[in-house]
């Protein structure tokens, strides 16, 4: 018995070893664009992103990121369709996670589509209600002039969140539009 769990072990390692130099080659090029997009580096983040997305066929996570990655080095450029396009892609990869959503919302409302990020954070508090999205839907309603909706959702982040700093930002929000 005991050799049999150790054979099955070994299998498992082994199996994990031999499938190892293509996963590490997308988590290092991941890593590698994350630096990139830190250094202001946007062009070469993107080539590495669009590389790993060409060659990436078999892990959706390792797909999802690039695809995240390179729309946020898209937007730092300001091309919001590119980025928009690549978030969409995202979200198809992963639809029933609520960050896949938010991500988006954030691109939308960089580009200025403010209505459409709404949706987003919508979607993404169906799934999962979290503090920071509360507190960026409730920035696009602040930017709409919607004052009621944009205190509703900062009250609701202030609740959420467990951090000090932030619920005093989000009374500074609410005082702010009062």
């Amino acid at each position: 018995m005991l050799r049999t769990i150790k054979a099955f072990f070994l299998i498992g390692a082994l199996i994990t070893f031999s499938l190892s130099p293509a996963l590490a080659g997308s988590s290092e090029d991941l890593k590698k664009a994350d630096k990139l997009r830190c250094e202001g580096d946007h062009k070469e983040a993107i080539e590495l992103c669009t590389k790993i997305i060409k060659t990436e066929k078999e892990d959706k996570m390792v797909l999802r990121k690039a695809y995240m990655q390179r729309a946020f080095n898209y937007g730092r450029l300001k091309k919001y369709d590119k980025a928009i396009a690549d978030m969409d892609m995202v979200v198809e990869l992963k639809p029933d996670r609520s960050s896949s959503y938010s991500a988006r919302a954030r691109t939308y409302r960089q580009s200025g589509d403010i209505d459409r990020a709404i949706e987003d954070f919508d979607r993404s508090l169906e799934l999962r209600e979290k503090a920071g999205v509360f507190e960026d839907r409730g920035d696009c309603y602040a930017q709409k002039g919607d004052r009621k909706k944009a205190i509703s959702d900062y009250e609701r982040a202030r609740e959420l969140t467990v951090l000090k700093s932030s619920k005093e930002r989000m009374q500074e929000k609410i005082d702010a539009l009062r």
